[in-house]
């Protein structure tokens, strides 16, 4: 669990399949959950090189706004202000803050969607071992490239939406700082996830886009030890590209009352045994507001498009205990 081998086959002994390692990444996914879907993902678009090169953007801004050379090019081109406006990244940071506070040191961590990889180094500070889990192998595979060689490689204005490049230099940038040894990747989703139970889960900005949510969280529920954590976060941005109406969160989807997104999913998840904790409060990039709470934050998130666009999000994080079972 401190190491991968290259290549190989792995063999269930409970379902009695097959599952290959190429390149050190495991590959455990089924037919993806996009089929059919009329949005980027299921046009394909998430899977392209341009949409991964976009998140690491997202995923390494602070390492990347505070290398000199990088910047020298960066500055001509950032007319958005997407890595002037703060150099810190605490999103990650908090988020794998947030699972530890509760969390003994030395725990297995699965993060599911974990894209290439940014909170599953964060999370890896603290556990013994974490598996960094995505249905989209392209992003597995840069993934495991950043941490194989230590480093991330971009083209200024890249254009994510047409996934074509604008003129621009590849941008290099050491970040052995943030990347850890102690994460598998692999290609995988909540239904073919390797290793039966994990002490701790975490699915950053994933349940917004989750077709079927009860569905997600009782397979969650299967997967995690009585008593282990699992954090959740989303900015709530639900759309019928994505998710059904009838299953949008604060829309009486899955029984609950209407009201907001935050107190339906808190419904949801004790419902399928899974305990929220903490009070409301807010943390803010620079540091937690008075009224932060240890387990239940808004956390400020920054994410890159293009040259020509970036967001700021309101991400809801919440922690819940695995206690009753299903």
């Amino acid at each position: 669990m401190t190491s991968t081998f290259e290549a190989g086959v792995l063999h269930c002994l409970r379902c009695e399949r097959n599952f290959c390692v190429e390149d050190g990444i495991g590959f455990f996914s089924g037919p993806p959950h996009s089929a059919g879907r009329k949005d980027d993902f299921g046009k394909g678009r998430y899977d392209s090189e341009a949409y991964a090169r976009a998140y690491i953007q997202t995923h390494f801004r602070d390492v990347i706004a505070d290398d000199k050379a990088a910047r020298t090019h960066l500055d001509l081109h950032d007319v958005t202000g997407f890595y002037s406006c703060s150099a810190n990244n605490m999103y990650y940071r908090s988020m794998a803050e947030m699972l530890f506070t509760k969390l003994p040191l030395g725990a297995t961590v699965l993060d599911l969607g974990c894209s290439v990889g940014r909170l599953s180094h964060e999370l890896a500070r603290r556990a013994r071992v974490v598996v960094g889990a995505d249905s989209s192998e392209t992003h597995i595979r840069v993934a495991k490239a950043i941490q194989r060689h230590r480093r991330v490689s971009f083209r200024v204005g890249e254009a994510t939406v047409s996934g074509k490049y604008v003129e621009g230099p590849e941008i290099v940038v050491d970040v052995s700082s943030v990347v850890r040894n102690n994460v598998v990747f692999v290609v995988a989703d909540e239904q073919r996830l390797p290793f039966r139970r994990f002490d701790g889960i975490v699915c950053s900005a994933v349940i917004e886009r989750v077709p079927n949510l009860e569905a997600f969280l009782r397979t969650l529920r299967h997967r995690i030890h009585d008593g282990g954590l699992l954090l959740l976060s989303s900015p709530f941005d639900q759309d019928e590209r994505f998710v059904d109406r009838s299953n949008w969160l604060g829309y009486g989807a899955y029984g609950t009352e209407l009201g907001t997104a935050e107190e339906s999913l808190r419904r949801l998840a004790q419902r399928l045994g899974f305990h929220p904790i903490g009070k409301i409060g807010s943390v803010v990039e620079g540091g937690p507001s008075p009224h932060d709470d240890a387990y239940r934050r808004d956390l400020r998130w920054i994410t890159y498009n293009d040259r020509r666009k970036h967001m700021v999000w309101s991400v809801h994080a919440e922690l819940f205990e695995a206690r009753d079972s299903l």
